[in-house]
């Protein structure tokens, strides 16, 4: 069964997974609160040391297999 992953979550992950830096200075807003959260809890990204976030290996084979699926 496919789950569905919100617009903001994935954005969010190819961000980081392009190498972009996310601060959590620059979450703002419900929707970008809950793409973090959906994302951690799945074990995409993680909240690193220094305030920011960075992607997971599971999060870098996510954008993998979506690549190879388009």
């Amino acid at each position: 069964m496919a789950e569905y992953m919100p617009v903001d979550a994935y954005r969010l992950l190819r961000q980081l997974a392009v190498g972009a830096v996310v601060s959590l200075d620059k979450i703002r807003g419900p929707d970008d609160i809950a793409a973090v959260d959906y994302l951690v809890a799945r074990g995409f990204i993680k909240r690193s040391s220094a305030d920011g976030l960075a992607i997971t290996e599971q999060g870098r084979d996510f954008g993998r297999i979506t690549s190879k699926a388009s």
